[in-house]
């Protein structure tokens, strides 16, 4: 299995160990949306079995239930949808200069 699938599902299980029945719904969406990215990537064939996509169908599945505990997410979700962005705003020259920053910060991490 990937090294991103692994460290994404200890990411997914750790939620739970640290945070108990108040996990980070957004974190494990998305870390449930690399895992769907991941099973459908053209290197997928390479690594997964008929054990390994059982073993996603169950967690999709038990990740829908742990979806329908937190109800206000769908909410919050669609709020960032329709919410207006000024693009403006993200062109400015401060804004370049601290995405650099980030950016430089989190490669010396890789």
């Amino acid at each position: 299995m990937p090294s991103g699938v692994c460290q994404s599902l200890e990411s997914y299980k750790n939620q739970f160990i640290e945070k108990g029945v108040q996990p980070n719904i957004e974190l494990l969406n998305n870390q449930i949306e690399l895992f769907q990215l991941e099973l459908e990537g053209k290197d997928a064939d390479q690594w997964k079995d008929l054990a390994i996509n059982r073993a996603f169908d169950k967690l999709f599945s038990n990740h829908s239930l742990v979806q329908s505990h937190f109800p206000l997410d769908m909410e919050r979700q669609k709020s960032y949808r329709d919410s207006p962005v000024n693009l403006q705003k993200f062109s400015d020259d401060q804004f370049r200069d601290n995405m650099d920053r980030l950016i430089n910060l989190t490669d010396q991490f890789n």
